[in-house]
């Protein structure tokens, strides 16, 4: 064939333009803007035949040199890429060509080619259509959240991290509950970034801001890490930020209605007043009272070594450090007559201070502590008028009252167990709170008028 190439006029930027040609089979493998302007219609013959000579010998210089880049809008990157000769730009457009028009290419196919990129450093993503992205999405999540077989969280135990098989076995309810049916048989490499968009949306119509983030991080969370692994071969929870809105706080006790409750008259359980006199004074969880045993009790303190749930039973603390905590006299009595009523003798410094009635080698249940509270409550004619008070509201009060007499959020944080002084930070809101609710009284004596004003 003749020159690999024909030019023609871009209507766009009135530029002569060249087609280049694959010198084998005539086919057109790219164009490029010379740059040379194109005569008006008013010039001359002569200078139109001279304009088109100077656009050839460009692209004579291209076909010797290399072929430039082509330059996309005013990206440096293009204009940095060297040229490349006709030969390789033809290789290239004939490869395209072929994976375009390939009718019969297959999974093996694509990932021969993926394989051979990645070879030569030009693919750093995973063959996810073909290989771990091709799997069930759902399966993906109940893999990934399996507390023994999982890697993702065996390595993270492995390096400290505190996964409990609560936290798995909550994942798993959710999984069951919100993705398998809106999901159902989609592959893990065909979620995109609009999926969990419009399904964030799906939850949040039906479920607090707090609950929707809750139920995204457990798909979010196992995503991010399909990524890192090269599962999937794009971020698609990137960029996603979380509902924000109704979330309420927990509220807390005031110091007349503990007055109130420390009447053990409206208590109808032995085990749940000593928890709440020592939860109301010392801050511990729920978790961490199940979990005191008779050695974890001092002179005048307690040592929190442990938490407790139903399906982990005596675990490592929420930060996963031991701390010592104070223990008045009159709540020492109280937890040492319970133990002496305890009737597991077969190894006493491992007896439980809050053991349970069918099964003393074990704490009472999850639920005996706030069953008992709501009861004491309504015994004490404490309303709580709208207030969510439960048993950890117990525990919020007393950071409270630290913060309160103190204003030092280290000492609240060691009260508390909290490392993070921000988590200690929202307990001296609930103490600025208070301080606004009770300038509502001074603020009515100061701005109310004399009867002689009212009127005027």
């Amino acid at each position: 064939m003749g020159q690999p190439f024909y030019l023609y006029k871009n209507k766009n930027s009135g530029t002569f333009c060249a087609e280049i040609l694959d010198p084998e089979t005539g086919q057109r493998i790219c164009y490029r803007n010379t740059g040379l302007k194109y005569p008006g219609p008013e010039a001359s013959k002569k200078i139109h035949e001279k304009a088109k000579m100077n656009a050839r010998d460009v692209v004579h210089g291209w076909l010797k040199d290399g072929i430039p880049a082509r330059k996309r809008g005013r990206t440096p990157i293009y204009q940095k890429r060297p040229p490349q000769t006709l030969e390789a730009v033809a290789g290239l457009a004939a490869i395209l060509e072929a994976i375009e028009k390939t009718a019969n290419l297959d999974a093996d196919g694509a990932r021969r080619i993926a394989e051979a990129l990645r070879s030569r450093g030009l693919l750093a993503l995973g063959v996810s259509s073909t290989a771990q992205g091709k799997q069930g999405f759902i399966k993906f999540l109940f893999d990934f959240w399996d507390y023994d077989a999982s890697l993702r969280l065996r390595d993270r135990r492995a390096r400290g991290k505190n996964i409990t098989r609560r936290s798995c076995v909550e994942a798993t309810r959710i999984i069951k509950r919100d993705w398998l049916p809106y999901f159902q048989e989609k592959k893990l490499a065909e979620i995109t970034r609009k999926d969990l968009k419009e399904f964030g949306l799906y939850l949040r119509e039906r479920l607090a801001a707090k609950t929707t983030n809750n139920r995204l991080i457990v798909g979010t969370t196992a995503l991010r890490w399909a990524y890192s692994e090269k599962m999937i071969p794009e971020s698609v929870t990137e960029g996603l930020g979380g509902f924000v809105g109704d979330e309420r706080k927990r509220d807390i006790f005031t110091q007349e209605e503990i007055e109130k409750l420390k009447d053990p008259r409206h208590w109808d359980d032995q085990k749940a007043y000593a928890a709440f006199r020592l939860a109301s004074t010392s801050a511990l969880r729920s978790g961490e009272c199940r979990a005191l045993q008779r050695e974890d009790i001092g002179e005048g303190v307690i040592y929190i070594r442990h938490g407790y749930n139903n399906i982990d039973g005596l675990k490592s603390t929420k930060n996963k450090e031991e701390r010592t905590v104070y223990l008045l006299p009159e709540v020492r009595a109280l937890l040492m007559a319970l133990l002496e009523e305890n009737p597991c003798t077969e190894d006493p410094a491992k007896q439980f201070v809050f053991w349970s009635n069918r099964f003393p080698e074990k704490p009472c249940g999850e639920l005996h502590f706030r069953i008992y509270l709501a009861k004491a409550i309504k015994k004490a004619g404490i309303e709580p008028e709208g207030r969510r008070l439960d048993f950890h509201s117990l525990r919020h009060y007393v950071a409270t009252r630290w913060a309160d007499a103190t204003g030092d959020l280290r000492v609240v944080g060691k009260v508390t167990g909290h490392k993070d002084l921000k988590q200690a930070a929202r307990y001296s809101d609930h103490t600025e709170e208070q301080k606004i609710a009770a300038m509502g009284n001074t603020a009515a004596n100061i701005l109310s008028f004399p009867a002689s004003e009212k009127g005027a």
